[in-house]
């Protein structure tokens, strides 16, 4: 990506051939006005100018959003326990998310040991954000251990075995599950208290102005988009055998699963969340919304979406200068398969989906494809109709604050022996500019 400094003198370049042509028609001795051509040349110079800077006003906002970010992280409290050497053996202890469910089974040994003190930091920073732990809290940064067996020979010793640990985080199970980041959003983790991102909403305005004159003053108006935590919960089932298993293999399982059902909550919300009954609104909500996610309406009962349909998705956001970044389209798997037997025109076999571009397959973008993108809405007389999102991802926003909140009920099925684990995470969605978005929300696939 291109620096804000280059991006403004390419911008100032832009500038200057304009202002060369309409220097070259005002000194012309025979008055003569533009030629189409020049007017032409003219209008796309000041155009591209202006896309220029606006791209690099965008750039430093962000730039100095996520130094913001930096400074409130450096300025955050000292790092977890299980981080601190001082603390672990080696450099690293061994927390045990099953240790810490266990402790809250009947009869169970008390939370204890660095579960305990990661637990109440933890909780702090929750209530400093407005929240209280409900049950245990446990941190994003856990490490995620797993061994294969590898066999190896040796001339000397004969045959012996040498065990690969593959290492990972919550944060990186998270984040690999979720589309929408594939797609290039922005996903913050450890925030802290209520937070903004600054948003330039209207540009100063430019003028040609006579020798000795002034141009007419404006000024650049800048809002904030706001986030605040919102809580989003999801359990799953484990028996009560599994969870008095110890070994790596269990406790692995456990995280993934864990990240697995937050992960299907957050990019649910991500795509289409109501804003409404404590939900955050996703980007399909905000087609009414101003500044607003454009919309490319089919029919009065949905239809079949054309080629044009995909390609009109990109002309809105090219429309609103907002098509630059981490572009690309997102559906679910019904419209793929349409879109992948669907010619551009008819009888010509070039399909809408292209089959020779693999990375790029739609209108030469990036596609993701998750069936949490809605296949049931309903338009008119119109059913099981599914969208198509297109945008600049990197404004899809996504922070969360403190670790994951656990709730432990060994009651609900205890009749089946079976332990019900509910994990809360406060996290809020926003788009840091609506208009980098369009969506269809009222496509046919048959």
């Amino acid at each position: 990506m291109k620096k804000p400094q280059e991006l403004r003198a390419e911008a100032a370049a832009q500038q200057a051939a304009a202002k060369a042509i309409y220097e070259a028609v005002k000194n012309d001795a025979s008055g003569r006005d533009f030629t189409e051509d020049e007017l032409r040349t003219y209008d796309a110079a000041l155009d591209k100018a202006n896309k220029l800077f606006d791209e690099a006003g965008t750039i430093e906002a962000r730039e100095k959003l996520w130094a913001a970010v930096d400074a409130k992280r450096s300025s955050a409290p000292a790092q977890l326990p299980h981080n601190d050497p001082a603390n672990t053996a080696n450099g690293r202890h061994q927390y045990s998310i099953m240790r810490a469910i266990r402790s809250r089974l009947p009869g169970a040994p008390a939370l204890d040991g660095i579960e305990l003190e990661v637990h109440q930091e933890l909780a702090k920073r929750k209530a400093a954000s407005g929240g209280a732990a409900q049950g245990i809290m446990i941190p994003w940064d856990v490490s995620i251990r797993s061994g294969t067996e590898q066999r190896a020979l040796d001339t000397t010793a004969g045959t012996g075995s040498i065990p690969t640990i593959l290492d990972g985080t919550l944060i990186d199970l998270l984040r690999a599950r979720l589309s929408v980041v594939a797609m290039g959003a922005t996903v913050m983790t450890d925030m802290q208290g209520l937070f903004a991102i600054p948003r330039q909403n209207l540009s100063g305005t430019s003028y040609w102005v006579a020798e000795g004159s002034a141009p007419t003053a404006s000024n650049q108006t800048i809002d904030q988009v706001p986030f605040s935590p919102k809580t989003v919960g999801a359990y799953t089932d484990y028996t009560r055998r599994f969870m008095e298993q110890t070994n790596q293999d269990a406790e692995a399982f456990v995280k993934r699963d864990l990240t697995a059902i937050l992960a299907r909550a957050i990019e649910t919300a991500a795509i289409n969340g109501s804003g409404s009954s404590n939900q955050p609104k996703g980007i399909m909500a905000r087609t009414g919304d101003t500044p607003a996610v454009g919309l490319v309406s089919l029919g009065t009962n949905g239809a079949n979406p054309a080629w044009a349909n995909i390609v009109a998705l990109e002309a809105i956001v090219a429309t609103a200068n907002a098509d630059f970044g981490n572009l690309g389209y997102l559906t679910n798997a019904p419209m793929r398969g349409y879109l992948k037997s669907t010619t551009k025109v008819p009888n010509f076999p070039s399909y809408i989906w292209n089959p020779d571009a693999p990375q790029t397959p739609l209108n030469g973008y990036q596609c993701g494809v998750t069936n949490l993108v809605p296949a049931n809405l309903t338009k008119g007389t119109g059913t099981a109709l599914s969208a198509i999102l297109f945008g600049n991802w990197a404004d899809l926003v996504i922070p969360m604050w403190s670790g994951i909140d656990l709730l432990v009920d060994p009651y609900t099925g205890s009749s089946i022996g079976s332990i019900r684990i509910v994990a809360l995470q406060d996290l809020d969605i926003n788009l840091r500019h609506p208009e980098s978005f369009a969506v269809i929300v009222d496509g046919k696939t048959s």
